[in-house]
C-alpha cells in the first residue's frame, strides 16, 4: 500500500488488499497453506487433507491495522470443507462486514454464512445467521441473500429496513435455489441487479417492492444505473449484437414475466460494443462510457449526447482520464480538460481519489497521473 507519491505505507506488504472502499479504508489478506493429513482412495489414489490460513486485515490511510480476524478453511478431497474464524468481507461507510460459514460436503454448492456487522471501533452491531450471499454497504444500505429464499435490506446499525420472501414469487425459478443466486456489491440509485449462475437477471427496488426480471444473456454483466441497463433489444425474433442504454421501467413484460427490452424503450438508438454505466463507489457523473467503432467515451444518461475519445476511463468523483489523439489529459463533468497533458499514451483506466492509470502501445503500464 502506498500512496500516490510512491511512498510506502505497508512496509510489511500484504499478499493481496481490495480497495473498494471509497472512505480510505483498505482490506488486505495474507495466507498460508499445508497439508496436514493424506489418505489413499481406491479409485482416486492419494488424496489430501489442506489447511490454510487467512490472516485479514483493514487498514487505515495511514497504513496501520484497525481490525483484524483469522480464517481458516479445511478441505479434505472428496469428502468435505469446513471453516473456523471470521473472513473480512468488505469495509466501506465506516462498516466492517466479517462472515463465518458453517461446512458443507463434497458436491454442495454453498455453506451458510454467519455475517457480522461492526464498526471502525470494533463493536459488533449485528449478527445474521443464514445468509448465502452478501454485499457490502453502499448509500447506507446492505443486502442479504438469505438461505430461505429472503431478499434481508439492514441499515448501517444492522437493522432490518426491508425483507421479501420470495421464494416462487411470480414463478422466479431462479430463487427456488438460493444456493444458486448470488448478488452484486449493493444498490446503485436504489436498484440492484441479482442474477444466478444460469445468466438469469433480476433488478431489484431497495425496498424490494419493484422487480423486473431479463431472460438468459440480454444484459451486460452488473451495467446499470436505478432502472437503465446495457441491454440487447429483440426486433421481431432477433435478438441484436449490439448493447444499447434501456430504461426497464418503459419496457412491456411477457405472459411469463420477463421484460423484453425493444427499441421503444431505448433511451440511446445507436448500439454500442459496451456499455459501463456502474462505478459503485464515487460515480458523480451522468455518462455512461460507451465503446463502438474501436473508440471510447460518453453518453449521456438521457441519451440524448455522445462524445468519443481514441480511449477514455469511467467518472470517479467527478473526473476522469482520455486518450485525445497524442494527447492524454483529466476532465471534469463538463467534459472540459482541466490537467495538463501527456503524450505517448495509447490507453487508460480509471481509479479513485484522482488517479489513472496509463498504458503504452505494446501493453506496458507506465505509471499514474493525477489531477
Amino acid at each position: 500500500m502506498a500512496d500516490h507519491t510512491g511512498k510506502v505505507l505497508t512496509p510489511n506488504g500484504y499478499q493481496y488488499m481490495t480497495c473498494a472502499s471509497s472512505d480510505s479504508y483498505v482490506v488486505a489478506y495474507n495466507s498460508t497453506s499445508e497439508v496436514i493429513d493424506s489418505y489413499e482412495d481406491e479409485y482416486s489414489g492419494t488424496l489430501y487433507t489442506t489447511r490454510t490460513v487467512y490472516d485479514c486485515y483493514v487498514l487505515n490511510d495511514k497504513g496501520n491495522v484497525i481490525f483484524q480476524t483469522q480464517y481458516t478453511v479445511t478441505e479434505a478431497d472428496m469428502d468435505y470443507t469446513s471453516y473456523e474464524g471470521a473472513y473480512i468481507a468488505s469495509c466501506n461507510e465506516g462498516r466492517i462486514i466479517t462472515y463465518t460459514s458453517d461446512y458443507y460436503f463434497f458436491g454442495a454448492s454453498h455453506a451458510p454464512m454467519t455475517v457480522n456487522i461492526y464498526n471502525l471501533q470494533g463493536t459488533r452491531l449485528a449478527q445474521v445467521e443464514n445468509v448465502v450471499e452478501v454485499g457490502t454497504y453502499i448509500n447506507g444500505k446492505l443486502l442479504l441473500c438469505m438461505e430461505n429464499s429472503e431478499l434481508l435490506v439492514l441499515n448501517k446499525n444492522g437493522e432490518t429496513l426491508y425483507q421479501k420472501d420470495i421464494r416462487g414469487e411470480d414463478e422466479w425459478g431462479m430463487f427456488s435455489f438460493p444456493s444458486n443466486t448470488w448478488v452484486s456489491d449493493g444498490f446503485i440509485d436504489g436498484y440492484i441487479l441479482l442474477t444466478n449462475w444460469s445468466g438469469d437477471t433480476v433488478l431489484v427496488s431497495d425496498d424490494l417492492s419493484k422487480t423486473y426480471k431479463l431472460p438468459y444473456g440480454y444484459v451486460s454483466g452488473y451495467n446499470h444505473s436505478g432502472t437503465l441497463v446495457a441491454s440487447k433489444i429483440v426486433t421481431g425474433d432477433t435478438l441484436s449484437d449490439k448493447y444499447y442504454l434501456i430504461d426497464l421501467a418503459k419496457c412491456d413484460k411477457d405472459d411469463e414475466g420477463y421484460v423484453i427490452p425493444t427499441m421503444e424503450a431505448a433511451v440511446s438508438s445507436q448500439g454500442y460494443d459496451e456499455i459501463v454505466l456502474t462505478c459503485l463507489f464515487g460515480e458523480t457523473a451522468p455518462y455512461a462510457l460507451v465503446s463502438r467503432n474501436d473508440k471510447w467515451g460518453y453518453l449521456t444518461l438521457d441519451g440524448s449526447k455522445e462524445t468519443l475519445y481514441d480511449d477514455a476511463g469511467s467518472f470517479h468523483n467527478g473526473k476522469a482520464i482520455v486518450v485525445d489523439g497524442s494527447r492524454t489529459y483529466v476532465i471534469d463533468e463538463n467534459l472540459k480538460q482541466i490537467s495538463g497533458s501527456v503524450t505517448g499514451c495509447t490507453g487508460v483506466s480509471s481509479a479513485a481519489n484522482g488517479v489513472f492509470r496509463l498504458t503504452t502501445a505494446d501493453g506496458t503500464k507506465i505509471g499514474i497521473f493525477t489531477a
